[in-house]
């Protein structure tokens, strides 16, 4: 365990990617902003990181795997899918970029062109790269259009019903050989989905915004193969990105398990009324990394066990229920 948490740690770097994150939504980070917080050595660390690998566009040297993947699909084109795909192109491969909803679609086209912009506007690309990122990636309202793609990462929304739906479809319409990776942040899509082919299942778990964040866990299922976890594997090493692997399936994974016991101690001392919510000092609210760097780990938690469960965990040391939040 302490190996995988010093490798998570190790692999949250990358350029610049305070200043971008916070350009991407609406703030203005200084340096001593940067470094004078929890976690600004971390931020500052993420800066460096990239810059020491001198912060070249990722390139995607497929020649490893038994079929170079030129071709890839996203499902849904939500904050984390559109993000997905803009990785996917800027390291050369075309990518269908396939959502339900023609609006979404446009909407997910316009973010990515602003990701670029701003992306160039701190160096990590040149804007002559702009226009051929952009071309690789193609929207579209329908699965069939994914064709003979060589790999396909599902992004779509975190309920169960819709991954299974969408899942199953994609195990009955794709080639064999394709990889089908689920950025779920923690559901058991092993047990949800009809696969007949479940070796090719595996979780490949994302990190917003995922043209930044490096860290991505490879989690698979007890019936994936190794030829799975290892070509994903080799595919993400080979976009620019620092996969975790584990063992085996564990509801949360790495990241999120850790940060859930973080949040469930948290409500532990609101419950005690030791420490509240108003107390501006209390560290815990302060951000700990680049995923946090507006609010705090509580803060969004909470906001996620809200929006996809309607409330939050009982506290770790109570059999009571806790009541919903209210938005």
């Amino acid at each position: 365990m302490f190996h995988a948490l010093k490798k998570c740690a190790d692999v949250i770097k990358a350029n610049q990617a305070v200043a971008i994150i916070a350009a991407e939504r609406g703030h203005q980070v200084t340096l001593v902003e940067k470094t004078n917080s929890l976690g600004g050595l971390l931020k500052e660390d993420y800066r460096m990181g990239q810059a020491a690998r001198g912060g070249d566009a990722p390139v995607a040297d497929l020649t490893g795997l038994e079929r170079p993947v030129r071709s890839a699909g996203v499902v849904g084109a939500g904050k984390m899918g559109n993000s997905i795909a803009l990785v996917l192109s800027r390291a050369g491969i075309n990518v269908a970029l396939v959502d339900v909803d023609a609006s979404l679609l446009n909407n997910a086209i316009t973010t990515i062109r602003s990701s670029l912009e701003t992306l160039a506007e701190y160096g990590s690309i040149s804007n002559d790269d702009i226009p051929g990122i952009l071309k690789r990636i193609h929207p579209c309202t329908d699965l069939a259009s994914l064709g003979d793609v060589d790999f396909i990462e599902e992004a779509v929304p975190e309920v169960a019903e819709i991954k299974r739906q969408v899942l199953t479809k994609l195990d009955a319409l794709l080639p064999l050989r394709t990889a089908i990776a689920s950025n779920t942040s923690g559901l058991d899509v092993f047990s949800l989905a009809e696969f007949k082919h479940p070796e090719r299942l595996v979780v490949a778990h994302w990190f917003l915004p995922a043209h930044i964040v490096p860290l991505v866990e490879v989690v698979p299922g007890p019936l994936t193969s190794a030829k799975t976890v290892n070509s994903t594997v080799a595919l993400l090493e080979r976009i620019g990105k620092k996969p975790v692997t584990m063992k085996g399936f564990a509801r949360s994974f790495i990241v999120n398990k850790i940060q859930n016991a973080m949040a469930m101690a948290a409500m532990e001392l609101l419950g005690t009324g030791l420490v509240t919510p108003q107390d501006k000092s209390w560290s815990f609210f302060q951000p700990d990394g680049s995923r946090a760097l507006v609010q705090g780990n509580l803060h969004r938690g909470l906001h996620h066990n809200q929006v996809c469960r309607g409330g939050v965990t009982p506290p770790c040391n109570q059999g009571g229920v806790t009541p919903p939040l209210q938005t």
